[in-house]
């Protein structure tokens, strides 16, 4: 079988078209992006927001996964990603350095052809 699915070469391709084909585009990450692959497991944080901040996604939410090395895990992602991290729903007032991250928002909200949307 000769068909590739997937990767951040290929996602980057087809963000890079969208974004230079329309001007109307959000791209959003729901999350669960790096945990389980090769790359992740050799480099953790540093290689994942690198790659990420290539994409530049509008906004991520964060999924299960980001937290498999435990808030010290994740910290430091939180801390070198260049977009927003989208959760709303989490108590963190036993986790202040992650409560500080500057990435890490409750909503955002984006203007796309004059709509407000919020996120």
């Amino acid at each position: 079988d000769s068909k590739c699915y997937g990767g951040f070469a290929r996602v980057s391709t087809v963000v890079k078209k969208y974004r230079r084909d329309h001007s109307n585009v959000l791209f959003l990450n729901a999350g669960d992006t790096y945990t389980g692959t090769p790359w992740f497991t050799l480099y953790k944080d540093t290689i994942s927001s690198e790659m990420m901040n290539i994409l530049h996604p509008d906004a991520i939410s964060l999924g299960n996964h980001e937290f498999d090395n435990g808030v010290e895990g994740l910290v430091p992602f939180l801390n070198n990603v260049t977009f927003p991290v989208l959760a709303a729903n989490l108590d963190l007032k036993d986790e202040p350095t992650m409560a500080e991250a500057a990435s890490l928002k409750p909503s955002t909200v984006f203007t796309v052809d004059g709509h407000r949307i919020r996120s």
